[in-house]
């Protein structure tokens, strides 16, 4: 299953809560796309030291193109 997220506030826990919320959820099954600013996850995952790995997408249309990759 796709799950999406959004990260809400750029300045709230919205970001932190997403990163560390991917990393405990995380399932051969599951694939999981946060909609919001790109460098604001960047900052929050480099901050927060969190091994997640971000990829950048064009838009809406590009989501049904991402490949799941197996935890």
């Amino acid at each position: 299953m796709r799950i999406v997220f959004s990260i809400g506030d750029i300045h709230g826990i919205g970001p932190e809560i997403i990163l560390k919320s991917v990393l405990s959820l995380s399932s051969e099954e599951d694939s999981y796309v946060v909609t919001g600013s790109f460098r604001v996850l960047e900052f929050y995952r480099n901050l927060l030291g969190l091994p997640v790995e971000l990829q950048r997408i064009g838009g809406v249309d590009d989501i049904a193109t991402i490949a799941p990759k197996p935890g």
